[in-house]
């Protein structure tokens, strides 16, 4: 039906907000899966603090399925773009993996450091916990 080559869905989808100050305003986003049933809402901060407020005050539709991840990515740039900075619209970026890159100047801590007492702090609150990267292998990390 939907389902590509590789056994994936890939779908853009459109989440509507029906109550509170947001009612009306929407916001789009993207998901390969699977499982067409697999319980995602969203990725976006926004609308899942709105999801969280409002729990059954939205309206979530599949907006088109794609075949692959560039065409998925290309659809959702091209869906999100004219509605981006539109008082209606909740994305914050393009999407389609087009989300700005904050390096250099751009970095809110370009040219800044972490105090010895924020570096211990962090050190305290991750201790214990798995890396983020445990299990991946590739040439991007040292030591494989």
């Amino acid at each position: 039906m939907y389902r590509c080559k590789d056994g994936k869905y890939r779908y853009i989808y459109k989440i509507t907000c029906l109550e509170g100050s947001w009612k009306d305003k929407i916001y789009y986003g993207q998901h390969t899966t699977d499982y067409l049933c697999d319980g995602y809402f969203s990725g976006g901060k926004k609308i899942n603090a709105y999801r969280k407020k409002y729990p059954h005050s939205y309206l979530r539709e599949i907006v088109s399925f794609h075949t692959s991840a560039e065409e998925l990515n290309q659809a959702e740039y091209d869906i999100i773009h004219p509605h981006l900075g539109k008082d209606y619209c909740l994305n914050i970026c393009e999407g389609g993996g087009y989300a700005p890159v904050l390096i250099g100047e751009n970095n809110g801590m370009y040219g800044r450091h972490h105090s010895e007492e924020a570096k211990d702090r962090m050190s305290v609150a991750r201790k214990g916990k798995e890396t983020w990267n445990k299990g991946i292998k590739g040439d991007y990390i040292s030591g494989d």
